[in-house]
Parts: C-alpha cells; structure tokens; sequence
C-alpha cells in the first residue's frame, strides 16, 4: 500500500525536497533509510556490532530499490555486492575483499551473536565499508549524499569520524574514539526521548547557571589534571572530536614549553564524550587542536606556570 513520506519516521536522516516523491516510488529505499536511522541510535548506545548489521540491511533495501525487485524475488548479498560496487563511479568503487569482509561480520554477527571484542572491528567496517558504500550508492541511484542528508551536524561529525579510521594506519586512534563525537552528538539530539518532561526541565535550569552539572564537570577535569597528569603542565581546551568547549585535558610537553615556549601535545582526554588520546597519538592529538594552539593561550599558560 502506497503512503506518503510524511508518514515514515526518520530521525537523522532529512532527504532533499525534490527527492521524496522518487524515494516514496521505491518502497525499500525508506526501508533502507530507516535501518540507517536505527543503525546511528544503536551506535549511541554502543551496540556497535548490532549497528553494522543494520548497516548492512540498509545496503540491501537501497540495492533491492534500485534493481526494483518484487518483495518475493530472491537476493543474495554477496553476490550483488560486486556488482552495486562495479555500477558505481571507479573512483567511489571499495575493494572487493573488504566488502567480503563487512558481509562475512554481519553474517557471524546475526548467526552466532557478538560480543565486546567485536565492538572495534564492527565500528570500523561501518565507517569504512557500510557508509562510504551506501552514501556512494544512494548518490549514483538518486542523485543525492547521503552522508550531506544528515542532520545538524552529524554529517561534519561522520565525516570526521570516517577520515580519521581511514587514516588509522597512520593515525594511532581506536575506530571506538575516533567516533565519539558522532555518539556524543546522536545522544545530544535524542535526549528528550529519554526524560520525562520535569527531568529536561531540571537539567535546562541548571544549564543555564553555574550548577551541578557544571561542578561535575570541574570536578572531573581536576582529576584528570591532579590524577593523571599530575607530573606535566596541562590545558583545557575544545575537544576537536565532540566540540565540547573547555573539556578537552591536554598534557604539555614541559621541556618544549620552558626551552622554546611552544605548545607540545602529548596526551588528552576528554571529559564530556571520554575520547582519549594516548602518548603514541601525539602527532594525530597536535594536528587535530592545532587551530587552538595561539599565541594568547601560550602566553596564558606560560603565566600560569610562571614560565618567563
């Protein structure tokens, strides 16, 4: 039965104007945008293996849409994969054994279940495999990204997320980490969902002063400075990966900051959505804040340390 697209629920996803009524022929394709939409709540909620395998039906409904098959007509994944994979442009094509990879992970996920030592391998095949393949396909079978569909600023926060676990090789981060701003965020939006109408009234109000929330928090960034940084000079500045303002902890390099007064990452964490960077993800800690690093919060550290 047909129905119009305002009746579908989608939570993240807001598809261009000009495209419902196409979206709205194709019966699977919102099928495939709502297993995406559940596929993000579930990476919120750090069921990641189960996120991969809503991925994964996502890529099946958006394949069955434009291969217009029946509900009955038979489809077999691993052997349309190479196929959606030779239909689109060269350059947006994923290797074939990393497609095989993302489908074998789905099937032990859905046959035998999942455990926590699944978690990393799920979220990485997600932004590597799942979403750069489907956004490649929704792009070439409608005209339009996915990934640009999004809301707010999702898009920014997924497109992060899949740069730096790309660059992984290089770039010493968890896949885990590199998406706790894209976790962070969905969380931020469906809040509401979650709390009676008195709870967001009282977490609101002391949002708007110095509350709880805001001593927690202060609270939190001492323990990490006296606990775990304790023999470095520290900073607190903007988390680069969730954009929580004066969250992020920063260990400074001492010797860099009293002999060439220069700001020198080492290590971080994150107070708000938990990153953390360890001291071989230096480099990747550095080019990621380097935009904060300025001369006045150089010179307010170095008079905080009483570094002349």
């Amino acid at each position: 039965m047909s129905q119009n697209i305002d009746n579908f629920s989608l939570i993240f996803i807001k598809p261009p104007y000009d495209k419902l009524i196409e979206i709205q022929d194709k019966p699977p394709l919102i099928s495939a945008l709502q297993s995406l939409d559940t596929g993000f709540l579930l990476l919120a909620h750090g069921r990641y293996p189960h996120a991969l395998a809503n991925f994964a039906t996502a890529i099946e409904s958006a394949a069955k849409a434009q291969l217009q098959l029946k509900p009955d007509d038979k489809f077999n994944l691993a052997e349309a994969l190479p196929d959606l994979n030779f239909r689109i442009p060269k350059e947006r094509a994923l290797p074939l054994k990393e497609l095989k990879r993302f489908r074998e992970k789905r099937n032990q996920i859905t046959h035998y279940g999942y455990s926590s030592r699944d978690d990393e391998e799920s979220v990485q095949l997600i932004f590597t495999v799942a979403l750069p393949f489907i956004d490649a396909w929704i792009e070439h079978s409608m005209g339009f990204s996915l990934i640009d569909a999004l809301q707010k600023d999702l898009a920014e926060k997924v497109r992060l997320a899949m740069e730096l676990i790309k660059t992984q090789i290089n770039n010493p981060i968890t896949a885990v980490n590199a998406i706790r701003g894209v976790v962070k965020l969905i969380q931020y939006l469906t809040r509401e969902s979650y709390m009676t109408w008195w709870e967001y009234e009282i977490l609101d109000l002391d949002a708007s002063k110095i509350g709880s929330g805001y001593e927690l928090k202060s609270n939190m960034i001492i323990k990490y400075q006296q606990e775990l940084y304790s023999d470095c000079a520290t900073a607190v500045i903007t988390c680069p990966i969730c954009d929580a303002i004066e969250s992020l902890v920063v260990k400074l390099d001492d010797e860099q900051l009293e002999s060439n007064k220069q700001l020198v990452l080492l290590e971080a964490r994150c107070v708000d959505c938990e990153l953390i960077l360890p001291a071989n993800s230096k480099a990747l800690l550095q080019r990621l804040c380097n935009q904060q690093l300025t001369n006045d919060l150089r010179d307010e550290i170095l008079k905080e340390f009483g570094i002349k």
